[in-house]
């Protein structure tokens, strides 16, 4: 998907203010730029999703993925997905900003629930090897898997650590297979118990997204409105 630059670099902006207005103790430019750069990524896979799946959209899936009264789905697939095309129409430019607004703080609670910083490996984490080749894995076939795993993240509201999750999970099932050679029928497979995992893993309660602790890179853990780490 190509993207105009200015249009991106306003959206990207409006991404840095409503972060910065909703937690403003957050260093963007500084040791939580990580979570600036997350946050963009998965607004774009989110306006990907619906640029992919627009025409199916249910509203009930939706209102569940973005609860918002004030934003009518429809209209932001028509001015965002589509390649970010730049809009001179004042009411366009309106709405895009009422929908960042609602997107980025339905997003930040997700940061806040789904993800913790941790200085050890959980018992129960599932480890996964970065450098894991998947050899029988066309790059088209890769991609056709991913686009399947996010969509169905974002449609059980799963809209933060997007990618992270997919890969995580294509990766572990790919491993855990432990097959010499995939077959054609054997990727088909792949499909719907990836689809049945994400929605098991959806109805899971607290962190899904455990991030090592790193000296050199000073990411901070934030928390929720009682103030207790997530």
């Amino acid at each position: 998907m190509a993207l105009n630059i200015d249009m991106r670099f306003w959206i990207n902006t409006l991404i840095f203010n409503n972060l910065a207005e909703i937690c403003p103790l957050l260093s963007l430019t500084g040791e939580d730029r990580k979570v600036y750069e997350i946050c963009i990524e998965d607004f774009k896979n989110y306006t990907e999703y619906l640029d992919r799946n627009h025409m199916s959209v249910d509203k009930q899936i939706s209102q569940e993925v973005l609860p918002s009264q004030q934003v009518i789905m429809e209209e932001i697939v028509s001015l965002i997905a589509e390649n970010f095309g730049v809009t001179k129409n004042l009411q366009d430019i309106k709405d895009i900003e009422e929908f960042v607004h609602f997107w980025v703080q339905s997003w930040w609670k997700k940061w806040q629930y789904r993800t913790k910083i941790i200085f050890k490996d959980q018992p129960h984490m599932i480890n996964v090897n970065s450098h894991f080749t998947v050899n029988d894995f066309t790059g088209e076939e890769l991609n056709e898997l991913t686009h399947v795993v996010t969509d169905r993240l974002i449609q059980c509201g799963e809209i933060c650590c997007v990618n992270i999750m997919a890969d995580a999970l294509i990766k572990k099932d790919i491993q855990s297979a432990q097959k010499s050679e995939w077959t054609v029928q054997d990727k088909l497979n792949l499909i719907p118990r990836l689809q049945r995992e994400v929605k098991e893993m959806s109805y899971t309660h607290g962190p899904l997204v455990f991030i090592k602790a790193n000296k050199s890179y000073g990411l901070r853990e934030w928390r929720d409105g009682s103030n207790k780490i997530i």
